[in-house]
């Protein structure tokens, strides 16, 4: 589940008295902007009850819940600079194309994710769960095709349906992968340094 909470302000990070708030699920196809769209809506309604209960007199504030709470700062980001690991479950890799897409046109303050291929890394903008009979090693190009590349992951495939290089362009998957290609493997040492 995801959400929004009102809170009153403290000297400490979200520790308040809780205000208002709602509880949003996250969809299998929810990315950052649609995320972002729900709890901004979500926002919005909670803000006109919050009021509503301020002008009736109605407010009941209640303590923030116990136990350890986690800040995610302007500083964190994903792991290996987002690179995307294909010995991951497939649901896993698209979890976290989904939470870097903040939509065309919006800055993405977090990174891209990225294929690291033998002719460079390039960011992966459209990534789909496929089902697939392929027994390949994870990693594996599948198929290749001017418009999608179909890679084996730990448990299945995802589709690719977008390339960018560092430059900006859109890079078509069949001038850079070939079917039949390993793509190279993240070492613990690499996702360290990156």
């Amino acid at each position: 589940d995801y959400g929004v909470t009102l809170h009153a302000l403290t000297d400490e990070i979200d520790q308040g008295e809780i205000l208002g708030e709602a509880v949003l699920e996250i969809g299998d196809d929810d990315t950052a902007l649609t995320l972002n769209a729900k709890c901004f809506e979500a926002g919005m309604t909670s803000f006109a009850i919050l009021l509503d209960a301020i002008e009736q007199g109605t407010l009941e504030p209640k303590p923030q819940p116990a136990g350890e709470h986690k800040f995610f700062g302007k500083a964190d980001r994903p792991a290996a600079a987002a690179t995307i690991d294909f010995a991951q479950p497939t649901d896993e890799i698209v979890r976290l194309v989904h939470a870097l897409s903040f939509g065309d046109g919006y800055a993405n303050p977090l990174g891209l994710p990225k294929v690291r291929t033998k002719a460079g890394a390039y960011s992966a903008l459209r990534v789909e769960a496929e089902e697939t009979n392929a027994t390949a090693p994870a990693g594996t190009v599948l198929s290749v095709t001017a418009e999608s590349a179909l890679i084996a992951t730990a448990d299945g495939a995802v589709r690719i349906g977008t390339f960018v290089d560092t430059a900006g362009d859109v890079a078509p998957p069949d001038t850079i992968l070939s079917e039949g290609d390993t793509l190279p493997a993240l070492s613990l040492e690499d996702a360290d340094r990156l």
